[in-house]
């Protein structure tokens, strides 16, 4: 893995890369949740990197890990203005094409830019949805909206992570306390008084505006998309429901999909297991 750092459309943006961008047979760009990191992508991508001999690119969306904070939270911290940045970066790592990746947030991108057809979307072949479709459970929605305004302050690392611990194994998570440190730590920082608190801006949700009156609706959208699609969905998800996904399965792309079990929002797609059926997937069309 190396940790680089470039400037797009005047904002400092942080991404993590991984394989031979010379030499590999296919590119992937991966974008992580609402409020997560670059860094949860760390075993998947380098399991696709190694095994798929490929070049895989996870950035940090602005706001968020070590990305610059916006100037411009009410104008920036949006789909559209996202989505750019994702294009305008691969643009300039010279990546034509790639297979995108999105978890949650990252994925509802992904959704807006090829029902759109921003300039992101033709830059992407295969589309894989993890644990998001068009249609979100508002009382999830709710729920991630609360932690997000008023995130958790605390004196030391361990409570947090104890924390974290908790709420996985909660959702039914069997992790080492390895693993829990290497989710939670990209996504904690310190305060000037000495805290600890969550990595992003808190400004992030002034981005969050309804759409224009005339905006097709996300199913819509959705219907419009044609790549090879698939759709990853953690067993126990109150976000991507399963009544939901069995209408994505007949709509749109009439994805392919893989449930996760005893995994909730999102999967954090760390085991081997969860690794080669998406390579499987994005191998495909090396395939072809």
């Amino acid at each position: 893995m190396r940790s680089c750092y470039t400037t797009i459309l005047d904002r400092e943006i942080h991404y993590t890369e991984f394989g031979d961008k010379s030499s590999a047979k296919f590119h992937v760009v991966m974008i992580h949740g609402f409020v997560r990191t670059c860094r949860d992508f760390d075993v998947v991508a380098e399991y696709i990197a190694r095994h798929g001999d490929a070049y895989v690119v996870c950035p940090d969306m602005i706001g968020r890990g070590l990305s610059q904070w916006s100037p411009n939270p009410e104008g920036e911290y949006n789909p559209v203005f996202y989505a750019t940045l994702i294009s305008e970066l691969l643009g300039q790592l010279g990546v034509e094409r790639a297979h995108y990746v999105g978890t949650s947030m990252g994925g509802l991108i992904g959704i807006i830019a090829l029902g759109f057809g921003l300039p992101l979307a033709a830059k992407i072949d295969k589309f894989v949805l993890n644990d998001v479709g068009p249609h979100v459970n508002p009382a999830s929605l709710q729920r991630i909206m609360t932690y997000v305004l008023a995130p958790p302050v605390v004196k030391r690392a361990s409570e947090m992570l104890t924390a974290t611990a908790d709420t996985y194994r909660g959702f039914g998570y069997n992790l080492t306390q390895d693993q829990v440190w290497s989710l939670l730590q990209p996504c904690i920082r310190r305060q000037e008084d000495g805290t600890l608190t969550t990595h992003w801006d808190p400004a992030i949700p002034k981005g969050l505006k309804p759409p224009p009156p005339g905006t097709p609706d996300m199913w819509s959208l959705y219907d419009k998309i044609t790549r090879p699609t698939l759709v990853v969905r953690g067993e126990d998800s109150d976000v991507l429901l399963a009544e939901t996904l069995s209408e994505m399965l007949t709509r749109g792309p009439k994805p392919k999909s893989i449930t996760i079990s005893n995994a909730a929002h999102a999967p954090v797609l760390i085991d081997e297991a969860d690794s080669k059926a998406l390579l499987s997937f994005l191998a495909e069309s090396v395939q072809q």
